[in-house]
């Protein structure tokens, strides 16, 4: 959870993770079922038999070495971005502001939704002004993206 709102303590944890170059693998697995007896009374039980298993790296189609070490961008919580789709998503933490009270209690996960066209507007009007700025992505220039 720390790690989530220290976005420089996350960026320098991917910085330094990232600095070798992922292995993508394709795993292949290839089985049928086979019914085998099983005692003397005739009963039959279902065997899973393996056909095939191997594994291609596929490392050197999917991530060329030119485009490898590309930048890595945090944004906040809030901020309207692409995070896996092709739409702009906002997350949202569930969990009610931390009190000694509620620490017990444990956390949530961040739920996650489609952002509207004004949050996509505002969005794109922070980035503008943090790049005018020159400051980094996650840096708050707005009441909105402010906790």
């Amino acid at each position: 959870m720390f790690v989530r709102h220290a976005a420089r303590a996350l960026e320098q944890f991917l910085l330094t993770h990232a600095s070798g170059r992922p292995t993508v693998l394709i795993e292949c697995l290839g089985t049928h079922e086979k019914q085998e007896p099983d005692g003397p009374c005739g009963d039959t039980k279902t065997v899973v038999v393996t056909d095939f298993h191997f594994a291609v790296d596929v490392s050197n189609a999917l991530l060329p070495a030119d485009t490898y070490g590309a930048p890595v961008w945090l944004v906040a919580d809030e901020e309207p971005a692409k995070r896996g789709r092709y739409w702009h998503q906002i997350d949202l933490d569930p969990n009610p502001p931390r009190t000694p009270a509620n620490l017990e209690a444990g956390s949530l996960p961040l739920q996650r939704r489609a952002a509207c066209h004004l949050e996509i507007k505002d969005g794109i009007d922070d980035a503008q002004r943090r790049k005018a700025l020159g400051l980094p992505p996650w840096a708050c220039v707005s009441g909105r993206t402010a906790k």
